[in-house]
């Protein structure tokens, strides 16, 4: 019984469960603060906003287009060798669709590998612009490791949501091919695909078509996640539910993919989180195409910037601003909680459509804890 008290699994009656989960976060953090020495480790890199697909969806809406010019990608080199006080460091690919500006990522890497910087990368892309050459430069020269893929349903839905600027007759067989590609060169993908109203009855078919295609191949992974922002259909209609529908719907259609061999996320205990993304990391920074820097690679405008690669980051109190946590009304009462963190200035702050799929996951995690103390008795 001393054992539960003294690790809180005992409380008392009317325990403030939540006041003692933002104090111990918030000295935690200032520990951390205090021990870490300067230096920038992960870098979200945006070599274009541009893109060749149009989904409805996308956040970038209304974003001005532009890519990084040479000058811009030999300063990104210079400033990254500055901050990373001789470390590796991890590039993040974004965009726009970043494959567009693959000759900006080849530059790049070039340039980090004469200045003698250690570097592994992972994109974030819709996948279409990848052929056999290019998934050669990205493993061998780009070192990249992982690809997030997106997807919105079956062929048909697919097609008609991304709208790419092509001629290919089924750019939805061309991305499934290059998955495989992808895979085949060991690095692995995460294909999501991201639902609403409109599409989440596909989810079973496209579950479906992964195995026919991939089987069992372990660097091959497919969840969903739900489309946050509101949209609607030519109809009219709108094509987002409620935020209980889509935390149901989230684990209902994840298991589909459990069941199917698919779902490739780690089950993890929970834990004490202190910092929810890169955005509100102090050792992270996004470079957008121009040269500025930011701290959320989902807020592009200009306001949101923090400097530049030339100066450096010099608004040190928007920069801490991306830090500060909140709730959204229902944490204090959350037992997911201290595993989950709020931030004040994200846009996703409205919506908590995860419980049921945080609570799976945590079950999970605990079980497989269990039986592996009960092996060691």
């Amino acid at each position: 019984m001393s054992d539960l008290v003294a690790s809180h699994f005992l409380v008392p009656e009317g325990y403030d469960d939540y006041g003692q989960t933002v104090r111990l976060r918030s000295i935690i953090r200032k520990l951390e603060d205090a021990r870490r020495k300067p230096g920038i480790y992960t870098y979200t890199i945006l070599p274009t906003t541009a893109c060749n697909a149009r989904c409805y969806y996308c956040f970038e809406q209304g974003v001005k287009t532009e890519t990084m010019t040479d000058e811009t990608a030999d300063e990104t080199v210079a400033f990254i060798k500055r901050n990373c006080n001789g470390k590796e460091v991890f590039l993040d690919w974004f965009g726009g669709e970043p494959t567009v500006g693959a000759r900006i990522i080849d530059r790049i890497c070039l340039g980090l590998q004469k200045e003698g910087v250690v570097y592994s990368s992972s994109i974030t892309t819709n996948g279409f612009l990848f052929d056999e050459e290019m998934v050669d430069r990205a493993k061998n020269l780009w070192k990249l490791k992982s690809a997030g893929i997106s997807l919105d349903g079956t062929a048909e839905t697919y097609n008609k949501t991304k709208r790419y600027v092509t001629s290919d007759p089924n750019p939805f067989d061309r991305v499934l091919t290059n998955i495989g590609l992808l895979a085949k060169a060991c690095i692995r993908v995460s294909a999501r695909m991201n639902y609403d109203l409109a599409n989440y009855t596909q989810f079973a078919d496209l579950v479906a078509e992964f195995k026919k295609r991939f089987g069992d191949d372990p660097m091959i992974g497919l969840t969903v996640h739900p489309v946050n922002d509101e949209h609607k259909d030519a109809d009219g209609n709108l094509l987002h539910g409620s935020e209980e529908w889509f935390d149901k719907k989230t684990l209902e259609l994840n298991n589909l993919a459990r069941e199917a061999g698919l779902y490739r996320r780690s089950y993890e205990l929970p834990s004490l989180k202190t910092h929810e993304c890169k955005g509100a990391s102090p050792t992270a920074i996004t470079i957008t195409p121009s040269g500025n820097l930011l701290r959320c690679s989902e807020c592009l405008g200009p306001e949101e910037f923090t400097g530049n690669l030339e100066t450096g980051e010099t608004d040190r109190e928007k920069a801490e601003s991306w830090r500060k946590v909140t709730d959204n009304g229902k944490c204090v009462d959350c037992v997911m909680f201290p595993d989950c963190m709020v931030l004040e200035r994200c846009s996703g702050k409205r919506h908590c459509g995860f419980y049921d799929e945080l609570i799976f996951r945590a079950q999970c995690a605990m079980e497989k804890e269990i039986k592996n103390k009960y092996k060691e008795i």
